[in-house]
């Protein structure tokens, strides 16, 4: 490891079960929460129960869709944890994680997201966040104290897709399709169309989800995306679509679908990625019957993804491949334009907040980065929706959280290969121009889990707050990196 880029180490954490994933609130007021969610399949024998056979987040049992057998079960659940400062001057005080409250869910939490988008939390009454569960169920929780000057914050539970109405469900359409052999941002030939049997919902694990607005989108073990709708007013989810996106070759099953998340500058736009290796864009106002394009870039199976904030046409991918890719959505089919090798598989990347947009004159939000491809796929113009977003919460005090010219920067849980930071640099492309600029290896376990800190106080001239989860050593971290950009 080079030293002027090893992290500072500034607590560690038992979370007591397998932690997979961390995710800090991007609400105004509450920047200093953070949510660590568990899972842990627990095997049972004549002598007791004990997790040693756990595999990996999703072990040879979940890879294929099929009942649990009766000695397994698995749990686990989210802790809120409270970023704290030592008494004097918060700006300079080392930060701590207090626990305030844990929920546990049957089944266990595989992903988390809470809700950017302020109206939708306003509807709600408090900062929420989506849950996705091992037993195929999407769970929204909300900080139930309101006021933030408590000692202790609770959480309560204010949807369930479980509660869905069985008869509108019915009469959603599951869809399959084949792909193309092509890599194009106009893939015509995937327009198979036909109806697949949706798997039941104890066969089906929901393995990633993202919120933007009012829509969560999920990606499940089956080889399914669900598309679910948010009514805040009378905190319920229904399911809009569910659709099967990929599937291994010849027949040979589904493809675990690891990633889905959104344009952040347009709901319409989806893009997963899943076992198969393949990464595609959807476009919702159209069938789902075929992707707006497929990308066979790269060389094993897709694991995560995030929109840019602040650049409509820039978003990342991860693999198992060990690579952290970067890519203009007008021009997916010529590649990757940055990729740098992590040395790991890559299950979780995020932008660093302070990034500043990639591209010239692309972050107004006038329209999809996507739309170049629909447009090319249909033969006419699309206007998007523009929703831009800046969802950075209380980073007023993050280097370039204006959006300037500092470049940008993405934070990856790279399994195996510990926490990695990567910057990239602005305007061009070529991979030389995406490089490792920090860097974690105190976990003793998988890395599942990365994260930002947003709070004004997280950001100092030393670096950047962090938190990263680990597995099997149920261990959760707070550092700080090196300043990513200056």
């Amino acid at each position: 490891m080079l030293s002027n880029r090893a992290g500072q180490e500034l607590q560690q954490v038992d979370t007591q079960q397998h932690a997979c994933s961390v995710e800090w609130c991007p609400t105004e007021g509450f920047s200093d929460i953070l949510a660590c969610a568990t899972y842990t399949l627990k095997e049972s024998s004549g002598a007791g129960t004990h997790d040693e056979d756990a595999g990996r987040l999703v072990d040879s049992s979940d890879s294929t869709p099929a009942e649990l057998p009766s000695t397994q079960s698995r749990n686990g659940g989210v802790s809120l944890y409270k970023l704290t400062f030592a008494e004097g001057d918060a700006e300079h005080a080392t930060p701590s994680l207090v626990h305030q409250c844990t929920w546990s869910a049957p089944g266990g939490v595989l992903d988390t997201k809470w809700c950017r988008d302020e109206a939708t939390t306003a509807q709600l009454g408090s900062p929420a966040l989506a849950c996705a569960l091992s037993t195929g169920e999407v769970c929204i929780l909300a900080i139930s104290t309101v006021s933030h000057n408590c000692d202790v914050l609770q959480v309560k539970q204010l949807a369930s897709s479980f509660d869905a109405s069985p008869a509108s469900a019915a009469t959603v359409p599951t869809r399959s399709h084949s792909d193309s052999d092509s890599d194009s941002s106009a893939d015509s030939s995937s327009g198979a169309t036909g109806s697949a049997a949706a798997a039941p919902t104890a066969q089906r694990l929901c393995l990633s989800l993202d919120w933007l607005g009012d829509s969560i989108i999920v990606s499940e073990s089956t080889g399914t995306l669900a598309l679910w709708r948010v009514d805040a007013g009378a905190s319920a989810l229904s399911l809009v679509e569910r659709w099967c996106a990929h599937s291994h070759p010849a027949g040979a099953g589904p493809a675990e679908a690891w990633i889905a998340f959104f344009n952040r500058f347009d709901a319409n736009f989806i893009i997963s990625g899943a076992d198969d290796a393949l990464m595609k864009a959807w476009d919702a106002r159209a069938s789902t019957a075929r992707p707006a394009f497929v990308s066979r870039r790269h060389g094993m199976g897709v694991t995560c993804g995030e929109w840019h904030p602040r650049d409509a046409h820039a978003f990342v991918t991860g693999s198992y491949d060990e690579t952290v890719r970067v890519w203009d959505a007008r021009r997916v089919g010529a590649g990757p334009v940055r990729e740098c090798a992590a040395g790991g598989g890559v299950w979780r990347a995020h932008w660093w907040p302070g990034s500043s947009a990639l591209h010239d004159g692309s972050s107004s939000g006038s329209g999809s980065a996507l739309d170049a491809a629909v447009s090319s796929r249909d033969g006419g113009a699309v206007t998007g929706v523009g929703r831009a977003t800046d969802d950075d919460g209380d980073c007023s005090g993050v280097a370039g959280s204006g959006g300037g010219s500092g470049g940008s920067a993405v934070l990856a849980a790279c399994m195996h290969g510990g926490a990695k930071v990567l910057r990239c640099g602005g305007s061009g492309g070529g991979g030389a121009s995406m490089s490792v600029v920090g860097e974690y290896a105190a976990h003793e376990s998988m890395v599942y889990g990365a994260d930002w800190c947003r709070h004004r106080y997280a950001a100092t001239a030393a670096g950047s707050v962090v938190a990263t989860c680990s597995f099997y050593d149920h261990r959760l971290c707070l550092w700080r990196c090196p300043r990513p950009c200056t």
